[in-house]
Order: C-alpha cells, then sequence, then structure tokens
C-alpha cells in the first residue's frame, strides 16, 4: 500500500486517470471553521465560489476513478443559516450527478435544485391515542405513519405525538398542553386527518378532531381509508370556480357603464391554493395563469 501526502488538487493531478476504486472524503464545511491554510476551502466569499472550488476538486476525483468507482462524501446537512438560498447537502448530489455526465455543473441549478414531480404533497394529521399506555400508544402511531408513508405514495404522515414526546414530558400538564398547543399548529397545514379510534377518540383525539371540523380540514375514519387501499378510486368531480369581476369603464348619459370579466379556476386549483394557503397563514398565494 503507497500513502501519499498533498493538497488535494495538486496530488490528485499526480495520479494516473481510472486508478482508484474508491475516494472516501469530507471536505471542510461552508464558512465552518478556519484551520489557517492558505488557500482552504470553506472561506470563500460567496456560497457560489465555494461550489465552484468543490466541483473543481470533485472533477479530478471523477478522473482518477475507475468506471465502478465509488465516492463517499460527507458534508453538513444544516448550515441553511450560513449558506442561505436553502441549499445543503443537495450542492453535493448536483456536482456528483454532473461529474458522473461530464456536464458543465450549472450554479443557478445548485442553488435552487428542481423539485421532483413525484414529491409527496398530501400532508395527513395522523391522530390516535397517546396518553395512557403512551409507550405502546406511541409505538402504535409510529406504525400508523409507516403504513400511510407506504401504502399511499402522495402522502407524508404527520403525527406530532411521535415527534412531541421526544422533548416534552406528556404526563406534566404544562409539557402536554404545550404538545397540543404544537400539534395543533402541525394539524393547521395539513388538508386531511386521519382517526385512528374514531368510535372511542381520546380527549386530545377530540380536540384535535373538532379544530379539524371547525377550520375546514377533511376528518376521515383510518379503517374507511384504509378499505380503499390498493383501489383506484375515482377523482372526485370538482367544478370550477367563477369569480366575476366588475370594472367601471365609464358613463352613458350619466349612467356608469360597467363591464364585468369572468375568471374561470378549476377546482384542482382551488384546492392547492387552500392547502397552500393553510400550510402558510398570514401570506398570500399567487397563481400563474395557465396556458
Amino acid at each position: 500500500m503507497q500513502i501519499i501526502t498533498g493538497e488535494a488538487m495538486e496530488t490528485l493531478r499526480l495520479l494516473p486517470s481510472s486508478c482508484c476504486s474508491t475516494c472516501v472524503t469530507s471536505p471542510p464545511y461552508y464558512g465552518l471553521r478556519n484551520y489557517g491554510a492558505a488557500g482552504q476551502i470553506g472561506l470563500e466569499e460567496t456560497p457560489d465560489e465555494y461550489v465552484e472550488k468543490l466541483v473543481e476538486i470533485f472533477r479530478e476525483v471523477r478522473r482518477v476513478l475507475k468506471d465502478d468507482g465509488t465516492l463517499v462524501e460527507a458534508t453538513q446537512t444544516a448550515r441553511e443559516n450560513v449558506i442561505g438560498n436553502g441549499w445543503t447537502a443537495d450542492v453535493i448530489t448536483y456536482i456528483f450527478s454532473g461529474l458522473k455526465e461530464g456536464r458543465e455543473e450549472n450554479l443557478e441549478k445548485i442553488n435552487k435544485p428542481e423539485r421532483s414531480n413525484t414529491m409527496r404533497k398530501r400532508f395527513i394529521y395522523i391522530c390516535s391515542p397517546c396518553k395512557g399506555d403512551m409507550e405502546r400508544n406511541i409505538t402504535k402511531a409510529q406504525g400508523y405513519c409507516r403504513e400511510a408513508a407506504e401504502l399511499f405514495p402522495d402522502v407524508v404522515p404527520i403525527a406530532p405525538h411521535v415527534y412531541c414526546t421526544q422533548f416534552l414530558d406528556d404526563t406534566n400538564p404544562k409539557e402536554r398542553a404545550l404538545g397540543m398547543d404544537l400539534g395543533i399548529s402541525l394539524l393547521s397545514m395539513c388538508s386531511e386527518l386521519w382517526a385512528y379510534g374514531m368510535d372511542n377518540p381520546s380527549e386530545g383525539m377530540k380536540a384535535e378532531i373538532e379544530y379539524a371540523k371547525e377550520h375546514g380540514i377533511l376528518v376521515r375514519d383510518a379503517v374507511e381509508v384504509y378499505q380503499h387501499t390498493g383501489e383506484e378510486l375515482p377523482d372526485a368531480e370538482l367544478g370550477d370556480a367563477l369569480i366575476v369581476l366588475p370594472s367601471h369603464v365609464g358613463s352613458l348619459n350619466g349612467i356608469a357603464a360597467i363591464e364585468s370579466t369572468t375568471v374561470r379556476i378549476s377546482g384542482e386549483a382551488v384546492t392547492e391554493l387552500a392547502n397552500e394557503l393553510r400550510k402558510h397563514p398570514g401570506h398570500d398565494i399567487t397563481m400563474e395563469a395557465g396556458s
């Protein structure tokens, strides 16, 4: 075995092409630490410069790797506040895909990664008991989440009692109340509530179901939901929303002349807008008209 030490770029350029089977690396994170080395990675002025430097080095890594070689890379995934623009480990994903295909990397694509067309969009609130035999109830709620995620490809299960009990004590009345408040906040972002134990709901479940009904969130019995698993259910035939926009265009013989424009919005678009508004309370949503 031969051990070669040196600066990454300089050393990589000394190696012949397709000579390595594996590369394991953890480049310095952006803006996190100063190692006191001239020209070190991670202290660039902008995120784009940081990414450009990584692309340059990983091109050399790609060159020295064999066609069936393996690249293992570790990077920080929670530095959005430092990096900005909402990109984290996705940067490395795009770098690797660009190297593999031999393409010049597009920094705009890195800064704003494209979302998959198959991204899950239905946020479903998992409503089940917590209080009592808490350990057993949490385990059951975890199972409900797993089933929902596996059986329904468009569903994101939301179960606050699985999440909040990781840092709150449900046996403490004050912390339980905080957990319930957090749960209601998450419920407000969901399009549906699935109740597990609809015939005999706990007090907490009753409060969640009442909130959902008051705020137009569809409440469904989980038993009924799972009865349709695997079936191709017909799409609900939603009508369109017609919005009449009057406009004053002048007057005729002292009488105001008013015209109106009718805007047609599909029921699906209205539903999607309602879900987005529910997820982002207090914010306006802009929808561009389709061609």
